[in-house]
Formats: structure tokens, C-alpha cells, sequence
């Protein structure tokens, strides 16, 4: 019983002379899965579905869930205003190219009912 307290109190005198371990200077390089999430938020906050307040909102909770720093946070909003018109022109190529697809299905049927 007597060693084992030794030990312990050697254990513990070792583990409190380590100094304390730093994080590494190095940046630590993005996986895919980080981003694709980041794409996810990016999406989320330059959608033009979305109100106003609900992304003001969404970007706040982003803040509090993963710490931003001001820098941060505003680099991801940057990120997704300059999004948000490239979102807004595929929509407005999208519905152009669904109206073609109508006017040609509509002229090929009249087409066919003229035969």
C-alpha cells in the first residue's frame, strides 16, 4: 500500500512538470467533408429564399455554435453576398430554359394536331 502511494505521488508530480501542450502554429488543411460544409453554409446564407432575418438570424447562430471572430463571420457573409447573384442568374437561366422546353412541347403538339 505504502508503494502505491509512492507511485501515485510520483506519477503525479511527473504529469504536473510537463509543460502544457501548445496548439500548432501550422493551419491545419480543410477535408472535403469542411468543405462541403462550408459550402452548405454559404448556400444556406446567400439563398434567395430565404428572409433577411432568418439568414441575419442563421449567421448570429453560427457565431455563438462555432465561436467566429468578427474576421471570420465577416468573411463568410462576403463569401455569400458575392454568391447571391450567381445564385439569382442560374435561377433566372433555369426558368428560361423550362419556358423554352414549354413553347417548343407546345409548338410540336400543334404541330402534330395540324398533321
Amino acid at each position: 500500500m505504502r508503494s502505491t502511494a509512492i507511485a501515485i505521488l510520483f506519477v503525479s508530480s511527473i504529469c504536473t512538470a510537463q509543460p502544457p501542450q501548445t496548439v500548432a502554429a501550422t493551419p491545419v488543411q480543410a477535408t472535403t467533408r469542411d468543405l462541403q460544409y462550408v459550402r452548405f453554409i454559404i448556400l444556406n446564407i446567400a439563398s434567395l429564399d430565404h428572409s433577411s432575418q432568418s439568414i441575419q438570424d442563421y449567421e448570429n447562430s453560427l457565431v455563438k455554435l462555432f465561436g467566429l471572430g468578427s474576421q471570420e463571420s465577416t468573411a463568410i457573409h462576403n463569401a455569400a453576398t458575392n454568391f447571391k447573384p450567381v445564385l439569382s442568374q442560374y435561377r433566372q437561366s433555369a426558368q428560361a430554359i423550362i419556358a423554352l422546353r414549354r413553347m417548343a412541347a407546345d409548338r410540336a403538339a400543334r404541330l402534330q394536331g395540324a398533321s
